[in-house]
């Protein structure tokens, strides 16, 4: 009596083989941004800030396998917290994969320039930063708010920016004003 228990032909390997490589293709690169985003976590402790991660359990925009990936790889950053801070450079949030709130109040940061390339930034509060160029934020093309007061900016540099970007809703004295 001839037992055989599993019958794969050649199609069925290379199904099965073809299946496992385009999972592998899709997690390797999943797995390094949370590594970045681990390396982060632990640099953004030492600056003495606050951060959020993310659950994983949010409808809208993640699914079953997120959930899975936060148990093994860690959480992602999704939102960070300067407060009273001496913090004067931004170069660690070029690590966080998904940033989408940023917090700068009362901090001696000046240069924006790191942020230029996060697009996922949807919310900017710079409240009594010494930031003076909004150049580098031209380029978020989901920036929903941006939170202005207490900043050297002079009227007409926030008025061009808000002109440029109709759908950023901009909390500052000059267009509270209007």
């Amino acid at each position: 009596m001839n037992k055989r228990r599993f019958r794969f032909g050649l199609k069925g390997c290379l199904v099965l083989l073809a299946a496992c490589s385009i999972f592998l293709a899709w997690l390797v690169p999943q797995r390094s941004l949370r590594v970045r985003e681990a390396r982060a976590m632990n640099r953004l402790q030492q600056l003495g800030s606050g951060y959020s991660y993310y659950a994983g359990w949010d409808e809208n925009d993640s699914t079953w396998i997120e959930k899975r990936m936060d148990d093994c790889f860690g959480k992602r950053i999704r939102t960070v917290r300067w407060r009273n801070s001496k913090i004067d450079n931004l170069m660690v949030l070029t690590e966080i994969n998904d940033l989408r709130e940023l917090f700068i109040t009362n901090s001696q940061i000046a240069d924006l320039s790191p942020i230029e390339g996060i697009d996922s930034i949807r919310l900017i509060e710079l409240t009594g930063s010494d930031v003076s160029d909004l150049t580098p934020l031209q380029s978020l093309p989901n920036l929903e708010y941006l939170n202005l007061h207490r900043t050297p900016l002079t009227d007409e540099q926030v008025s061009d920016f808000a002109n440029s970007n109709p759908g950023c809703n901009i909390l500052h004295p000059s267009i509270e004003n209007n």
